[in-house]
């Protein structure tokens, strides 16, 4: 009797193995944002970074990037098929904000906003999407202005 089940259990352990193997072949990574908090200066040029862990089994080259502020849309930044997608700019960043991409193939990028107002301070989220693996990141800025009133004893 355990030898009639014993194929009927194989096949089935073989259904359920190829059912699993789109898994074992697709994009896996977990998108990586500092733990603390940038720091920039109203007017001072900010970094955010973000990083693909790990970052030998996919490269950022051929993903689509998404910089989006905490729940605004449309996003800070878009970078898609080696482009920025401008169309897909919040107006407000249209030539401050820019993608740095000197470690991008590495899976290491950085959201670069040129002149930081007061109005930047806040969270912001790195996507990443490539084939069927996506992950997402927050990274918070926080802007100070310069002090210009007088310290008391």
């Amino acid at each position: 009797m355990a030898a009639s089940r014993s194929p009927c259990l194989r096949g089935g352990l073989l259904t359920l193995l190829l059912l699993q193997l789109p898994r074992l072949h697709s994009a896996r990574f977990d998108v990586v944002g500092p733990p603390e908090p940038i720091l920039a200066m109203v007017g001072d040029d900010a970094e955010l970074p973000c990083h693909l862990s790990p970052n030998a089994n996919v490269s950022a080259a051929g993903a689509e990037l998404r910089w989006l502020r905490e729940r605004e849309s449309p996003a800070v930044l878009v970078h898609r098929a080696g482009r920025a997608q401008d169309a897909e700019q919040m107006a407000r960043y249209r030539g401050r904000a820019a993608l740095v991409q000197d470690g991008l193939a590495q899976g290491r990028v950085a959201l670069r906003i040129r002149g930081v107002r007061a109005s930047d301070d806040g969270e912001y989220r790195c996507l990443f999407k490539q084939d069927d693996g996506h992950g997402e990141a927050s990274v918070r800025l926080q802007v100070a202005g310069e002090y210009s009133g007088c310290l008391s004893p």
